[in-house]
């Protein structure tokens, strides 16, 4: 496989000559290499940019799903086509972190309930012995988490870059991707922290001032903090939404940490409702998807929570699901991202018109070859 370096270090499928990766010279007749035909763009969530209109509405897409603005059950199935594309080279990525951090866990979990268990079973009445151990492997619990979420979110990133690579028409390997978001980790680490501090202290602040007018008899200042926790939750989750898009600019256009913040509400602002709508209906969807693989698993073995063999089910059930569900969600936020950008960017016309050879690892070069900020060209 040929290669091209980009931003970030990543490995590329050399592309074709149409100026499309993975693109054969012959396809440009009547292809995304030839001229414009008419056609309206498909209606879908918040409608479509005004003016717009669908330039090579008869040219094949250069992977398995279409460039162009999607409907929400296009978006939904376009996933899946990704998915189904590189399934290896998803499973690859999400299963090396799932599995391993999955595998502690559950040790970790069936060892102190086997221990809890049978200590209540000897002495029913021992609730500070439990509480110490509690107390005790409380810290280990919360540092595998900690990782695990880490972990998961480095997955996500590299899904999205196996993804990229594909609706580009290329392909890029699972190691590759992982080590791209290696490379990015900082990034995506600030970013999420980011997040999570200010959402915190939008939702926390008002709370704490209610419960310190409650302690001290100030009933206005208790009523105040109280009826403020309202509009800051909605305020939370509408910066929460705004948010979504943030992991595509890191992984995708090399933004840091702040800057992919900035640049996901801008992308997201006057769609905010499209985005959410699409990301509530994809939850639910995987959500019940990754239930119906994994749930059995899990539900025979939190029936058995005393049997070692209940909790190796468990685990099974969590791997099963987290393989499901996690490289489709980060796939549908892939696909919002380039929705997004076509609508308000026109990134279909800035891929139409880039180089012969842009290669997935030059997703994050500066102009039209890549998926960088711009204009829709003139």
């Amino acid at each position: 496989m040929s290669s091209q370096d980009g931003p970030d270090g990543g490995s590329g499928q050399q592309g074709g000559q149409g100026g499309w990766p993975g693109q054969s010279a012959g396809s440009q007749g009547g292809g995304w290499g030839g001229q414009p035909v008419g056609g309206q763009a498909p209606g879908g969530w918040g409608g479509q940019p005004a003016g717009w209109r669908a330039p090579y509405a008869d040219a094949p897409p250069p992977g398995p799903v279409p460039v162009r603005p999607m409907t929400l059950g296009e978006l939904l199935d376009a996933a899946f086509k990704l998915l189904r594309a590189d399934f290896g080279a998803f499973l690859l990525a999400v299963g090396a972190v799932v599995i391993p951090t999955q595998i502690l866990l559950t040790a970790l979990s069936a060892s102190f309930s086997t221990d809890l268990f049978a200590t209540l079973e000897a002495n029913p009445d021992a609730f500070d012995t439990v509480l110490n151990d509690v107390s005790a492997v409380l810290p280990g619990f919360v540092l595998v988490a900690v990782v695990s979420e880490v972990l998961l979110l480095l997955a996500a990133a590299a899904v999205i870059r196996i993804g990229a690579a594909r609706y580009l028409g290329g392909t890029e390997g699972a190691a590759d991707a992982l080590r791209a978001a290696g490379r990015r980790a900082l990034a995506l680490i600030g970013s999420r922290l980011l997040v999570g501090l200010l959402i915190m202290a939008i939702i926390l602040i008002p709370i704490v001032v209610g419960v310190v007018g409650a302690v001290t008899d100030v009933t206005a200042v208790a009523v105040v903090g109280f009826v403020a926790a309202v509009p800051a939750t909605v305020l939370a989750f509408y910066l929460y939404v705004g948010f979504l898009l943030s992991v595509p600019a890191i992984m995708l256009e090399g933004a840091g940490a702040v800057a992919s913040l900035g640049r996901s509400r801008r992308l997201v602002r006057g769609r905010w409702w499209p985005v959410f709508g699409i990301f509530l209906v994809a939850n639910c969807v995987v959500g019940f998807v990754g239930l119906a693989v994994g749930g059995v698993f899990s539900a025979v073995g939190a029936a058995l929570p005393t049997e070692w063999y209940g909790w190796v089910l468990t685990g099974i059930g969590a791997i099963l699901t987290s393989l499901v569900v996690e490289p489709i969600i980060a796939l549908v936020t892939l696909l919002l991202y380039a929705d997004t950008r076509i609508r308000k960017e026109g990134l279909d016309l800035q891929l139409r018109t880039a180089p012969a050879e842009p290669g997935p690892g030059s997703l994050g070069a500066p102009g039209p070859a890549g998926w960088s900020p711009g204009v829709s060209p003139g």
